[in-house]
């Protein structure tokens, strides 16, 4: 066991004895480096290859590391030399490159011979230039001189300017011109000459390798593989976010909770699985750009080019040895990353009305041991498209059967299955055997909570698909820091709200709840964090905690959070049942002033005003509700973080608390909504859900 403060310390700017001249992200990716190299399960995953490259930079001079971190940092691809321009390197520039260039760390434009990669990276004037010099003309000039032709001007010759239209018309003209004009004497007819002026007028470039960048981007998952609880695809995303929350870190910014690390199982069975897993978080990485820019036709190619790797991976059954460890280390497994690509990929499919092609891939998962948070959603989405899209309706309910006799679907995907068992058994065009099947499928009893309706004119200047705003007339009172404003519907001031706004105000005015956050499951979060930090940052269960930069453990998403914990929770919740308000404000205060800061990834400390405010909230909700949100949160955080009610309330003067969920015109109760709603009523506390009517507004002047 080690301690988080053991291994080499972080750099910031400036380091103990004043020295700025070596930037953050130099020591912070040396720090990297050491941190990798110190610890023996990760060195065991390098081949000599990597040591190589590894120390190839460790022997160079500091300029030459400065310039290799910051284009390691940059986008994939060639950069022009002359673009790159850091104070930091100065002068040293063009020594840091033939230094990166003979150890094989750079290349240079002597390696660059893709002619459409040169081109993009020229100017526009100079594309231009270049297809003018050649006689190329773009398909923009081509149709205008043909316009003018038709109009009885005199048709310019092929010897005319090739510089109409834009650069990429420009790029397409040039490349289409060297694949047409093949001749005996050449297999690349004009490409070659083509190619040489192009470079010419690119000068020089460099381009980090992608093995080389691959070695790194390796080290940098090692060290930050851990760090990243529900949204390891940030893993795929390069070294920037690394390095510069080790920047956080070292300034004082982020401060991480002191724990002790305990390893007992490696999270990389050997090299191979851990090859496999970087292999597959680009692959994912791929698709989420895709996706980003909507480019569905490319993230369609990314799902085909990764489906037979995924295939594979579950026919060979790659993560047999790593399925007998602990659910949440299987995240570390190709199969995992690949799963949950493909999860992604099931919406690809279906944009494309590929619906056969996407049902048949549910099953795969289904079948898989990978995700299983996710299958609720995949049976709910399977029994959709078979009985949307493809009409089988009988196997669309079989499945949904599948799903509510599976152990791992719960909150609002059981919900959504019974709900929609009981649609596919009462559809007027539903057959005659599955009326019949309707009694298998109960409908759940949930209970509700009191509905409320209030009015507001909504302002008419917004446009459509934007957020709806409310008016409200009122009066000034006050000045100075004691200004306020009070609704009064004769006054000539107008204010616009929004629909959680507008219903916090009605709750003020009408209910005399004073005080209030739009917070949604921040604040039932928060909670969670100051009552249960204790438990949340246990040490004792190992291999939750593997580097001094997690703020939660790693299987605080999963259902071994609690498993592994039963005892110590079941004692925590018993405790807060029986807390009266002095004790729950003696608990916040110890938590607040012991760890106030401190990185969390269930607690945004920023929520509160101030520590008064949060110990004003606490008591207001009391020990026995405290008891029933904390114990909820903690069986299953990850799917019982979301449905949360918008607005929580409190009155300072009557010691009680309000949640409501707000809903404007056309808004309706999500699943995982209506389940919180249930849970809330079942606990006693005071629950509303709002429905902003909107009514008429005059234009503002």
């Amino acid at each position: 066991d080690v301690t988080p403060t053991d291994g080499p310390a972080i750099a910031s700017d400036v380091d103990a004895t004043g020295d700025s001249r070596t930037p953050y992200y130099l020591k912070n990716f040396r720090f990297i480096l050491e941190s990798v190299l110190g610890d023996e399960d990760s060195v065991g995953l390098l081949d000599e290859a990597d040591m190589r490259t590894i120390s190839a930079f460790q022997a160079l001079e500091d300029d030459a590391q400065k310039l290799y971190v910051r284009l390691h940092n940059r986008r994939k691809g060639w950069h022009r030399s002359g673009k790159l321009e850091y104070s930091e390197i100065g002068s040293g520039l063009y020594a840091a490159i033939a230094q990166l260039s003979a150890c094989e760390l750079l290349h240079t434009e002597g390696r660059l011979d893709d002619l459409d990669t040169i081109l993009r990276l020229l100017p526009a004037p100079d594309v231009k230039e270049l297809a003018k010099s050649f006689r190329i003309q773009s398909n923009a000039m081509t149709a205008r001189k043909s316009g003018k032709s038709g109009a009885g001007s005199t048709t310019g010759t092929s010897s005319s300017s090739g510089g109409g239209g834009g650069k990429q018309d420009v790029v397409g003209a040039i490349l289409r011109h060297c694949r047409q004009q093949l001749s005996v004497f050449s297999a690349t007819g004009t490409e070659a000459p083509v190619k040489k002026r192009a470079k010419a007028l690119l000068g020089k470039c460099v381009t980090v390798p992608s093995a080389v960048r691959d070695v790194f981007n390796r080290l940098v998952r090692l060290f930050a593989v851990a760090s990243w609880l529900d949204d390891d695809s940030q893993l795929s995303n390069g070294s920037n976010t690394v390095i510069y929350n080790l920047l956080l870190s070292s300034n004082g910014s982020i401060e991480y909770p002191k724990y002790t690390i305990k390893k007992e199982t490696k999270l990389f069975t050997d090299r191979d699985a851990f090859l496999r897993f970087c292999a597959a978080l680009e692959l994912e990485h791929d698709l989420l750009a895709c996706k980003e820019n909507s480019q569905w036709a490319a993230a369609l190619d990314v799902y085909t080019g990764s489906r037979p790797v995924f295939d594979e991976c579950m026919e060979q059954r790659l993560w047999a040895d790593a399925e007998k460890r602990p659910q949440f280390l299987l995240r570390f497994t190709d199969g995992w990353v690949l799963s949950r690509l493909m999860s992604q990929c099931v919406d690809i499919m279906e944009r494309h009305r590929m619906y056969a092609d996407a049902t048949a891939l549910l099953r795969l998962l289904l079948s898989g041991p990978f995700c299983r948070s996710s299958r609720g959603r995949w049976y709910d989405r399977l029994a959709l498209d078979l009985d949307q899209h493809l009409r089988q309706r009988t196997e669309a309910l079989d499945v949904v059967e599948r799903g509510l006799n599976d152990e791992y679907v719960v909150t609002g995907h059981r919900l959504a299955l019974q709900q929609r068992a009981v649609r596919l058994c009462t559809a007027a065009s539903a057959p005659e055997v599955l009326r019949n099947r309707l009694s298998d499928f109960p409908p759940p009893q949930l209970l509700v909570a009191k509905e409320v309706e209030i009015p507001g004119r909504m302002y008419p200047g917004v446009a459509t698909g934007t957020k709806s705003y409310f008016m409200r007339n009122y009066s000034p009172t006050g000045t100075g820091d004691g200004a306020s404003v009070e609704a009064d519907p004769t006054a000539q001031h107008i204010m616009l709200l929004s629909v959680e706004e507008l219903a916090m105000e009605h709750y003020r005015c009408k209910d005399g709840f004073e005080c209030g956050i739009h917070a949604e499951g921040s604040s039932f979060s928060a909670l969670f964090g100051l009552f249960f930090w204790d438990i949340i940052f246990d040490d004792s269960v190992a291999d939750v905690f593997r580097n001094a930069y997690q703020a939660m453990p790693l299987d605080f998403y999963t259902q071994h959070f609690y498993e592994k914990r039963k005892e110590k929770i079941e004692h925590r919740v018993d405790e807060l049942r029986c807390m009266d308000s002095k004790m729950v404000e003696a608990e916040v205060v110890r938590v607040w002033t012991s760890h106030h800061g401190t990185h969390c990834g269930c607690l945004n400390w920023d929520l509160f005003a101030d520590m008064e405010q949060a110990v004003e909230f606490a008591t207001c909700v009391g020990g026995q509700l405290l008891a029933g949100i904390c114990s909820l949160l903690s069986k299953n955080y990850r799917h019982r973080r979301g449905g949360l009610p918008d607005l929580t309330l409190w009155s300072k003067k009557k010691k009680t608390c309000k949640f409501v969920e707000v809903k404007g015109p056309n808004d309706r109760l999500s699943h995982k909504q209506h389940m919180w709603m249930h849970h809330l009523v079942e606990m006693g506390a005071d629950v509303d859900v709002c429905h902003v009517r909107a009514i008429g507004g005059k234009m503002l002047q």
